[in-house]
């Protein structure tokens, strides 16, 4: 029985190197939000570096967030549209019916990658949606599953493989005339799927990276009893020894790097959001608004 448990709890050095990245991210990496924040900072101050004043790097900025406006709506309507394609009676049906085919924690992971991956070559905002809800119909049926792998593997789509694709922003982008930008169409004219994504030597790298990918998914999952599993989910969750069921992210220190961050660019922010005012009332006393 010792023996046993001995080779259960052996972990291969991808698993131990996959927990290592999970645990430093988990402690380390901070909120999306902070590099937005970061980004628009570095944006502004080498504006400032360049010679720019902030009154025009705010009003500049300002005027062309606006261009952003069709592109977010775009995303949001693949996403919408992916939402409520896989939330329909007969996809959900499908999903429970794909839930059935794995039998070990390990497989469940592997399926996930690959569902993922393969929905995700329809299309990206599909994928997201439909992975989830498969990790989740997974959850109920596999003990023992592990939340970071199976998490993971339901990016892989998005990760991986999208690009090569009907959801490819290249590739359809070349095949419609009025998407190419004039200067770049009198180089290039318009390039047809037929000699982008259907190919074969772009066919035979999608295969590749599928396969590669699932068989990293299926070797990364961990398979140690060293976990505590929620019963509600089923998701394996690892806490330290001795610390079962404490929340062990409060003190973590990727808080302390937020908190630092900022604090470090409150004031800058400040300042744009002053200029963006003068951005603002500019706009209304020139009728920009009305």
């Amino acid at each position: 029985m010792a023996e046993n448990n001995k080779t259960e709890q052996r972990e291969t050095a991808l698993e131990r190197f996959g927990l290592w990245l999970a645990e430093w991210s988990e402690k380390w990496f901070p909120d999306p939000l902070v590099f937005a924040l970061l980004g628009v900072v570095c944006v502004f101050v080498i504006g400032l570096l360049m010679g720019e004043g902030p009154a025009r790097l705010a009003t500049e900025g300002g005027k062309a967030f606006w261009s952003l406006v069709p592109f977010t709506m775009q995303m949001v309507m693949i996403i919408i549209g992916g939402c409520v394609v896989a939330s329909t009676p007969i996809v959900r049906r499908f999903i429970d019916w794909l839930a059935k085919f794995p039998r070990t924690p390990r497989g469940a992971v592997a399926w996930i990658a690959m569902v993922s991956m393969l929905t995700s070559l329809i299309s990206w905002g599909l994928s997201i949606i439909f992975s989830g809800l498969y990790v989740r119909a997974l959850a109920k049926r596999i003990a023992g599953m592990d939340y970071r792998s199976a998490g993971a593997a339901a990016y892989l789509g998005l990760g991986a493989v999208w690009a090569m694709g009907l959801s490819s922003s290249a590739a359809m982008m070349m095949a419609t005339k009025s998407a190419i930008p004039p200067t770049l169409a009198k180089i290039s004219g318009v390039i047809p799927l037929t000699q982008t994504l259907f190919i074969w030597p772009s066919i035979l790298t999608t295969v590749l990276l599928v396969i590669a990918s699932v068989v990293v998914a299926y070797c990364s999952t961990r398979t140690s009893r060293r976990r505590r599993c929620d019963r509600r989910t089923r998701f394996v969750l690892r806490t330290p020894q001795g610390k079962e069921g404490q929340n062990s992210v409060k003190g973590h220190p990727r808080n302390y790097v937020q908190f630092r961050l900022f604090c470090a660019i409150e004031f800058l922010t400040i300042n744009q959001l002053s200029c963006g005012f003068r951005y603002i009332a500019s706009e209304v006393d020139g009728d920009g608004f009305l």
